[in-house]
């Protein structure tokens, strides 16, 4: 009788365990379904209302009035309890190797010095910095992108455009783990603005119905990206970082196809921050 109760309670376990494996897979996918319709809705908007007249705001500390595109956010649910954020701010992430082959960073091991690419496709027009942050932020984290070598790694990101970044990164010559970190900040947002030379939002066009936001970021805005990224890093500005989908379930490591590796993040606000280690 006691065996018999034994391998009951052992099946029990097993199926219970079983359900709940199945259970996560669901909603791993659930999510990520929910985060991919909800990018492809605000790209929408964003080829649908780019084209509209910028709206006025007023900054509610400053009390400075900016103009911002009119692209209507998307309610989506961001959190496991259901509830719905409007989102402002969507991109789409994944990485390559130099062959050309799309890859999980989460599920693949880097080597010490390889080199490999960072993909973006934002639903809104964006500016991109990325950084090398650091456990308990010790050193200070580094700059890595843009790079004032590549002037177009300063320009806008445009909404829909899938692009790779112009810059080839390399792992450090050591066998540690590394943190990459990716700040995002949409063309309009009025802590940026004040740094172009022109304002993202008066160079706006639209020519054979592609609407193009013509405008360069400077060296000084890169600084206040960085200033984003070390306070989200520090989990002063938690607002700020994105909501994350990761690839499905059983997405493969690897991949020809970039779908089947790449992230989505959704923000609320005008800027958001993620960030991952890179496993040697």
């Amino acid at each position: 009788m006691k065996k018999i109760t034994s391998f009951l309670v052992a099946t029990l376990i097993l199926t219970v365990l079983g359900t709940a494996v199945v259970t996560a897979e669901e909603q791993t996918d659930k999510r990520r379904a929910a985060f991919e319709e909800g990018f492809d809705k605000l790209l929408q908007n964003s080829r649908n209302d780019l084209g509209k007249p910028a709206v006025k705001e007023t900054l509610a500390k400053s009390g400075e009035t900016f103009e911002k595109f009119a692209i209507s956010s998307v309610a989506v649910s961001t959190s496991t309890d259901g509830t719905t954020t409007a989102c402002n701010l969507g991109v789409k992430v994944w990485f390559t190797l130099e062959n050309g082959t799309c890859f999980n960073p989460v599920k693949r091991k880097m080597g010490v010095k390889e080199k490999f690419y960072v993909h973006l496709q934002s639903a809104v027009p964006v500016y991109v910095s990325l950084f090398q942050n650091y456990p308990e932020s010790r050193p200070e984290s580094k700059q890595v992108y843009p790079d004032k070598q590549y002037a177009d790694s300063f320009k806008v990101i445009q909404a829909g455009v899938a692009t790779r970044l112009p810059v080839v990164f390399e792992m450090d010559d050591d066998t540690r783990d590394e943190i990459m970190a990716m700040v995002v900040v949409r063309a309009d947002a009025p802590n940026i603005q004040s740094s172009l030379s022109t304002q993202a939002t008066s160079s706006v066009s639209t020519n054979n119905g592609v609407t193009t936001v013509t405008a360069q970021a400077s060296a000084s805005t890169a600084g206040t990206m960085k200033g984003l990224n070390d306070r989200v890093a520090k989990g002063e500005d938690a607002e700020t970082k994105f909501s994350i989908a990761g690839p499905a379930a059983t997405a493969p490591a690897a991949s020809t196809v970039p779908n089947d590796v790449a992230f989505f993040m959704l923000g609320a606000g005008y800027a958001g921050q993620w960030q991952l280690t890179l496993k040697k």
